[in-house]
């Protein structure tokens, strides 16, 4: 019976320590360090700038397009539409508006100018031959009363001055009608017909740059799906656009943003400026830093999601954007709501509930002892403790 009490007394320390052994393999440390909390959404990326192309034409058939897809740079041409028709008029539209700028020209600088001139020297011939023949008269007069001509004579050189007094104002009337009515009609009529003539060329002229559509800046050339006929797809050649119907879209694909929608529950964690991580669902493994650019002022429903929920649209940047993105990608972005430097940290599954208190089971020596907790925020591994614990304590997981 002696070797008993030494056996007893092995046992015992050996059940002591595996039992504190087992207590501690299931314990971990309280830590302090950088803590984020980082909220996850879906969404899509798009281009902050999409720009719609179009046919400047009433109708138009296509002769060639760009693949769909393609990188283009400002410039490219992106459709061309056959040209035939303006081409064989245009000519013709040139030799008529050169014949009328020819036409008004001369008639502005020689031939109005000239009979202008004309009239003048007639007039001022007319008035000269009115003085000379008034001065005749007067020396007639003289001559009467000296009894050396008749009267027969004096009555005809009056007759002489009252014609050419008549001729010079008729002639002075003719040059004020002729500058102020006349030529300004003529000119106006040649200026008109030289105007149309103009205005036909330059249609003529901007339907065949018109059948050339040309990129309005760098992007990505996206074909819209269209009703065609009796089909619904994308144009291809020899299909008729008409005006102002949208062909293509042209995202610029180096300038990008994601939008998601924020539940309204969520709008606390989410403001302008907060960073975030953009992951595109096509690719994951990529991940594009960002950040919250703008949330909308107004929660509204979404389709296809339930009708008494709100949501928040939010924009978010996309910083340097790989080649391999694309419009209208899914994406899931995870927005940095807080961040707190030296935090003291917990894990979840450390922590059980009374109500709304939170608790802990923090080892100390052999014994286990129950320990409210004032808790913070929280991520998807441990909360941030405000007070209760304090790190390197060792708390039961459960």
């Amino acid at each position: 019976m002696q070797w008993l009490i030494p056996a007893v007394v092995v046992f015992l320390v050996t059940c002591f320590v595996l039992r504190r052994g087992s207590q501690e393999q299931f314990t971990e440390p309280v830590t302090s360090g950088e803590f984020q909390v980082w909220s996850v959404y879906d969404g899509s990326i798009e281009s902050r700038t999409v720009r719609n192309i179009m046919s400047e034409l009433w109708n138009a058939t296509v002769v060639d397009v760009v693949p769909d897809g393609s990188q283009v740079r400002k410039g490219d041409a992106l459709l061309r539409f056959d040209a035939s028709t303006w081409e064989r008029d245009l000519p013709r539209l040139e030799r008529e508006y050169a014949t009328a700028r020819s036409d008004f020209e001369s008639l502005v600088n020689a031939k109005l100018p000239l009979e202008l001139s004309d009239i003048e020297n007639r007039m001022n011939d007319a008035r000269q031959k009115f003085s000379e023949e008034t001065q005749a008269l007067a020396d007639s007069r003289e001559l009467l009363k000296e009894t050396l001509i008749s009267e027969q004579e004096v009555k005809q050189q009056e007759i002489k001055v009252a014609s050419a007094k008549a001729l010079a104002e008729s002639l002075q009337s003719q040059l004020e009608l002729t500058r102020k009515y006349l030529h300004p009609s003529v000119t106006e009529r040649a200026k008109a017909t030289l105007a149309a003539s103009e205005t036909e060329l330059n249609n003529c002229l901007a339907h065949v740059s018109n059948c050339v559509v040309r990129a309005p800046a760098d992007g990505m050339a996206i074909y819209k799906i269209l009703p065609v006929g009796s089909e619904v797809r994308t144009i291809r050649v020899g299909d008729t656009v008409y005006r102002n119907q949208t062909i293509m879209t042209l995202p610029d694909m180096s300038n990008l943003i994601m939008r998601c929608d924020v539940p309204e529950s969520d709008i606390t964690r989410v403001r302008q400026g907060n960073e975030a991580m953009i992951q595109p669902l096509a690719y994951p493994d990529l991940n594009f830093q960002g950040s919250v650019e703008s949330v909308s002022a107004m929660a509204q429903s979404v389709a296809g999601r339930p009708s008494g929920r709100k949501y928040f649209n939010t924009m978010i940047r996309v910083d340097n954007p790989d080649d391999r993105l694309r419009s209208g990608m899914s994406a899931r972005v995870r927005i940095l709501s807080y961040s707190r430097k030296n935090a003291v940290l917990i894990p979840r599954t450390a922590i059980w509930w009374k109500g709304s208190q939170a608790w802990c089971s923090i080892l100390k020596g052999s014994k286990i002892i129950g320990t409210p907790l004032k808790t913070g925020m929280a991520n998807e591994t441990h909360f941030e403790v405000i007070e209760g614990v304090n790190p390197g304590d060792r708390v039961i997981m459960r």
